[in-house]
This record gives C-alpha cells, structure tokens and sequence, in this order.
C-alpha cells in the first residue's frame, strides 16, 4: 500500500527546502526533506510506501508540512 501527499508549490525557489513531519493520533512517526530543484514547480510530491506484505497502521495522520524550516500548512488523512 502507498499514501501520497501532494503539495502544491507555485512560486518555489531553485535550491528551496520543503520538510514534512507526520503525526499518527498524535504521536510522531516521521520526517522527510526534499529540495525543489527548479524555480517554480506545479507541485512536489512524496510517497509513503511499505515494503510487501505490510500495511499502514489505521488511524488518523496529520502530515504538517514546512518550506526552509516555516511552518507552512498541514493536512489529515485517515487509514481505515
């Protein structure tokens, strides 16, 4: 099973951070960074993928996104 969160960066800058942190019920469960390789992309994308055979845990997700280290918005999803 994958989730995916899209984001959508209009007017990013070449070499810009975007970091997101992501919660379940509350609880920390990782992090991850990407650098926006040109200026002005549609959007970035990350993907929370397990290995074969293993599912996300259930419940609720908060992913709180942050570009160059400010906060910038977050987003919950739910795995049921």
């Amino acid at each position: 099973r994958r989730c995916r969160a899209v984001s959508h960066v209009k007017g990013a800058k070449a070499n810009q951070r975007l970091e997101y942190t992501r919660y379940l019920n509350g609880k920390y469960v990782d992090k991850g960074s990407l650098n926006v390789t040109k200026a002005d992309p549609k959007h970035a994308t990350v993907t929370f993928s397990l290995k074969p055979g293993l599912t996300h845990p259930k419940g609720v997700y908060n992913v709180k996104t942050y570009s160059n280290g400010v906060f910038e918005r977050s987003a919950k999803y739910t795995v049921q």
